[in-house]
């Protein structure tokens, strides 16, 4: 029983430590966010599972799992791609030749919640919009904007914790 604490207090801590050292662009953050905690993961996952499930009831867990993975990868992919590239990274190169946040980083990151949002509901709703007639997936784009608008809520409320600042 010992073990799992250890694990359990290991798995918290280590990805706060690596966070200190990890460079990426402020748009991509919510994206990335994922990777330091798999807790978020994992709850994005679930609530999006189960806002499909309450508006496709028809669908089986199983199912509705596989259908948010496969959206959520596709949606970070071209999320990660269109923030990297379309958007202000908020990074600058010091005297020293070290990379890291800009004076602009921290407005970028708050500004880049909404425009994750956006990205993600519009590239998961296309995605349940392809599976529509095969699965009998009624309004695709709106239970995307909804279990993406509660997963975003609970993003959010870990960058307020996290992310330092004035409020």
């Amino acid at each position: 029983m010992k073990r799992h604490w250890i694990l359990l207090l290991l798995g918290t801590a280590l990805p706060r430590l690596a966070l200190a050292n990890v460079i990426f662009p402020a748009f991509a953050a919510p994206f990335f966010v994922q990777f330091f905690f798999p807790i978020i993961l994992a709850t994005v996952v679930l609530v999006e599972v189960l806002v499909c499930r309450y508006h496709w009831r028809e669908l089986t867990a199983m199912t509705a799992l596989l259908l948010v993975c496969l959206s959520n990868l596709v949606s970070w992919i071209v999320g990660v791609m269109v923030v990297s590239f379309v958007f202000p990274h908020g990074l600058e190169t010091g005297a020293t030749g070290r990379t890291g946040p800009g004076n602009l980083f921290e407005i970028f990151l708050w500004a880049s919640l909404p425009v994750a949002f956006l990205l993600s509901a519009l590239i998961e709703g296309y995605i349940f919009w392809r599976f529509r007639r095969k699965m009998e997936l009624s309004r695709p784009f709106l239970v995307s904007f909804r279990a993406n608008g509660v997963s975003y809520l609970f993003i959010a409320a870990l960058f307020v914790w996290f992310v330092p600042g004035e409020f």
